[in-house]
């Protein structure tokens, strides 16, 4: 049963508004074919929260219900709701956090490379915006071959003292990792003329990017470079770590790490009864899972 909305993509909107209306769309077309209280357990196995919140004001009643959230977005999404029903918090799980990051930062740090050679952007002045696991595996790997400076909202971790966006004007590519909107449309105008804007967190929202695209042409391609106003919004604007169209945009010998995360997710929230709110998975399967990884 899988939704035709699966692929939608329209550049003039924003991908969290579609996402919420197909979200809603598929939600109810489940539960209008499928009696929900009738399973021992239901699992909401989310990327992103749209499905666990729409789920917590419609599926209030039910006692079966538990959710696995994989993605820190979608954690942020749901961290201050009251949950109606468990969910097992794999995306801030430590083996998740320490171990898969820096296999992101990897590939995000090799597509940023591909992209400063096919622009041609000779001794970049690099800026990452968001210093968090993602952003400072990746600040490490390109520090060695060029200028990067960082910010964060944890005043520690910039670079320099002030607002970053008082120095937007001095930097050739900015990497967004901050989960929300790193440069707003009126901010815009303070980038230097020729710059590169790639975000390395989730859906398009890092720079506003469906204002940049309602500036240009309608295309159907989501992963297509868009050019206005003097710069340049790398992959529509979405994850640069998504942009080869291949399935797997980390090797599966290291994504199975995630994958194994996930799994053991599912099957804690159906072997064990919690309390609603967001579950730590168990430590002891987190060690077992980095050991057999390891190896």
């Amino acid at each position: 049963n899988i939704s035709e909305a699966s692929f939608a993509f329209d550049s003039h909107i924003s991908f969290d508004e579609l996402f919420q209306k197909n979200i809603e769309k598929f939600f109810k077309n489940v539960q209008s074919s499928v009696d929900l209280k009738s399973f021992e357990r239901v699992v909401i196995l989310d990327d992103g929260g749209y499905l666990i919140a729409l789920s917590n004001d419609f599926l209030k009643g039910l006692r079966n219900v538990v959710g696995v959230e994989q993605t820190t977005s979608g954690y942020e999404k749901i961290k201050t709701l009251k949950l109606n029903f468990p969910v097992l918090n794999i995306a801030r799980s430590k083996a998740k956090l320490e171990i898969e990051s820096p296999f992101i930062a990897e590939i995000a740090a090799n597509k940023i490379e591909e992209y400063l050679q096919r622009y041609q952007v000779e001794n970049p002045n690099i800026l990452v915006v968001g210093v968090g696991y993602i952003g400072a595996a990746i600040s490490a790997l390109l520090k060695g071959k060029y200028k990067v400076s960082g910010c964060d909202i944890i005043q520690q971790k910039c670079d320099f003292g002030g607002d970053y966006k008082s120095h937007l004007s001095e930097f050739d590519l900015i990497i967004g990792a901050t989960g929300t909107s790193a440069i707003q449309p009126g901010e815009f105008g303070n980038l230097k003329h020729g710059a590169l804007l790639a975000s390395v967190s989730s859906s398009d929202r890092e720079f506003s990017a469906v204002y940049l695209r309602q500036l240009a042409p309608k295309t159907e391609n989501c992963h297509e470079d868009i050019k206005v106003n003097g710069v340049t919004l790398l992959n529509c604007g979405f994850p640069i770590n998504f942009n080869d169209g291949k399935q797997h945009s980390v090797s599966p010998e290291k994504i199975q790490l995630t994958r194994a995360l996930l799994l053991a997710g599912v099957f804690e929230s159906v072997a064990k009864k919690f309390s609603n709110n967001l579950v730590e998975l168990e430590l002891s399967l987190q060690e077992k899972i980095i050991q057999e990884f390891n190896s």
